[in-house]
């Protein structure tokens, strides 16, 4: 008995021959991260020891060690921009290429039972898939180490403010599990009218004779306009919950700022913090 191919297990097979440019891109995310971290540390050294002690030949030196940190982080930025595109123009060209391939293949009851913009508008939904399960998996799963690292080089400056900044974690992931399903829906939705609205435009332009022959320009024209419209109020719809999901998260994220901000300025009147370890540890919140 065949084992049925899963659409993960199908894109694992697409990524295969690239397995040394996204270890390559794994790694050259981590470096750039990483080269993050040392802004915010010199920063604060610039602050607590330059400043105060006006110690120019410190200054220097560590000025000279954000411009080498700068140059190597574009580099790496660079190097890993070029493999991404890379692999991403090759990765388009096998799936299309597949998905082409499996359309030709299909029995001909396929095609007459389906509209034309129906089948051109899957071709656009292949771009959209390959994106998320490259550049928004990639990046979640480099996202979701470098919160570790974050909070592990936050709780070395302070433990108390740490605790205090992932104590504002929880509403933000609720909101977006809660707003998950609604993202989902509203996007097969928007998919189907964009599809409709497309097909009936295909269809009109290439039946064009056909069209102006039996006088129905007017009728074909307010059929695509009501198809379009619904198209573009489900979009609205989408775009009005994103923007309320956004602000929602905002408003925590926010929150979190100012609540960081008003314990932190306490911790350094209290001198249990330096003004350089208050604007490190606020440059290197990971929201």
């Amino acid at each position: 008995m065949a084992v049925k191919s899963t659409p993960w297990k199908r894109f694992v097979g697409y990524l295969k021959p690239f397995k040394a440019i996204l270890r390559d891109l794994f790694f050259a995310s981590i470096i750039i991260q990483l080269l993050g971290l040392a802004s915010p540390i010199i920063i604060q050294h610039i602050v607590d020891s330059v400043v105060v002690h006006q110690n120019h030949h410190l200054l220097n030196m560590m000025m000279l060690g954000l411009f080498i940190t700068m140059i190597f982080s574009q580099i790496t930025e660079f190097v890993s921009g070029y493999l991404s595109n890379f692999m991403i123009r090759k990765l388009d060209f096998n799936m299309m290429s597949n998905f082409y391939k499996h359309l030709l293949s299909l029995p001909l009851p396929f095609f007459t039972t389906r509209k034309t913009g129906d089948i051109m508008a899957r071709f656009g939904e292949n771009e959209t898939i390959r994106r998320f399960m490259t550049e928004t998996s990639i990046s979640t799963i480099l996202n979701t180490i470098m919160v570790f690292i974050y909070f592990f080089v936050m709780f070395t400056y302070n433990v108390k403010l740490t605790l205090i900044l992932m104590a504002f974690l929880p509403p933000i992931i609720i909101i977006t599990l809660l707003a998950t399903p609604k993202y989902k829906s509203y996007a097969r939705k928007a998919f189907y009218a964009e599809a409709a609205a497309e097909s009936l435009l295909v269809e009109t332009l290439g039946g064009a004779e056909t069209v102006k022959g039996m006088g129905i320009e007017r009728s074909m024209r307010i059929k695509w306009e009501k198809k379009y419209a619904e198209s573009l109020d489900i979009n609205f719809r989408s775009e009005i919950f994103t923007s309320i999901v956004e602000n929602a998260s905002e408003f925590f994220k926010a929150g979190s700022s100012l609540v960081l901000l008003w314990m932190g300025a306490n911790m350094v009147l209290a001198q249990e913090l330096t003004i350089g370890q208050l604007m490190a540890f606020n440059s290197q919140k990971p929201y």
